[in-house]
């Protein structure tokens, strides 16, 4: 499996999963990729995962920082999610994104939180891709309107 967006592994509770690789583009992150590289272009040969994981930053503008136990016990600001500077830099690297995962993979688990962009308004840059499943999850953490969806695609036959 591949993880294309790592960040700090905010969505894995064991933080060294086997079988997972973990990629992501940002220096200085409390836990380093396995690789470093921009998901745009992945290091790797066509179909190589069974499955890859993509949890994008959902923020335009805003840094978005997360607590976690760790930081709390020693005071620390937690661990940069990542932003956007833009919606079109959003909506480019999410249609890029895709499009290599449909080289490394059949499947792919997508995560996204309604922050400030509409799911409806993400799925549209999934092309070549068919929902098999789609959960909602709302965590207490959460505002009202926010809704974090997960999405497991599989690559349409073409």
């Amino acid at each position: 499996m591949l993880d294309a967006t790592a960040g700090n592994r905010h969505m894995w509770p064991n933080k060294t999963p086997p079988n997972v690789v973990f990629i992501d583009k940002e220096f200085g992150l409390a836990i380093p990729p396995d690789i470093f590289a921009d998901n745009h272009h992945c290091p790797f040969r066509d179909g190589v995962f069974d499955c890859i994981f993509y949890d994008p930053p959902y923020s335009v503008h805003q840094v978005i920082w997360f607590m976690n136990k760790q930081t709390r016990k020693h005071g620390g600001l937690g661990y940069y999610y990542g932003k956007f500077d833009s919606k079109t830099d959003l909506f480019s690297s999410v249609h890029k994104a895709q499009k290599e995962f449909q080289r490394l993979t059949n499947r792919l688990c997508f995560k996204w939180n309604e922050y400030q962009v509409s799911i409806w308004k993400i799925l549209p840059f999934f092309k070549g891709w068919t929902i098999k499943q789609i959960k909602e999850h709302k965590s207490k953490w959460q505002r009202g309107k926010d809704k974090t969806y997960w999405i497991t695609f599989v690559r349409s036959c073409t």
